[in-house]
């Protein structure tokens, strides 16, 4: 199973966590999505204490980087796994309500 959640977004920032029991996802590359629009990239690996606690493996979970929402236009942002079908949703909330 991957668990993962978007728990940043904010002055041109995302950032959040993603974490599977069966796969290491360190090093691996997520994109934001607005719409059909790639807005930004980063790469997993960001030391999070939480996540470490929460037991989610070395807590190397994290991720976070730019990303230009401004053109938003009321869609959630969709963060995915590169090479993937796994998405990770902003719940209840629309970019432009950010």
């Amino acid at each position: 199973m991957i668990k993962g959640a978007i728990d940043l977004l904010e002055n041109g920032r995302v950032g959040g966590w993603i974490y599977s029991e069966a796969v290491d996802l360190e090093g691996q590359h997520v994109l934001a999505f607005v719409g059909r629009h790639c807005v930004g990239s980063g790469v997993v690996g960001i030391f999070r204490q939480d996540l470490f606690d929460a037991g989610l493996g070395n807590g190397r979970c994290g991720f976070s980087f730019d990303a230009d929402v401004s053109e938003g236009g009321g869609d959630a942002l969709v963060i995915r796994l590169e090479d993937s079908d796994l998405s990770l949703l902003q719940v209840n909330s629309k970019v432009s309500k950010l």
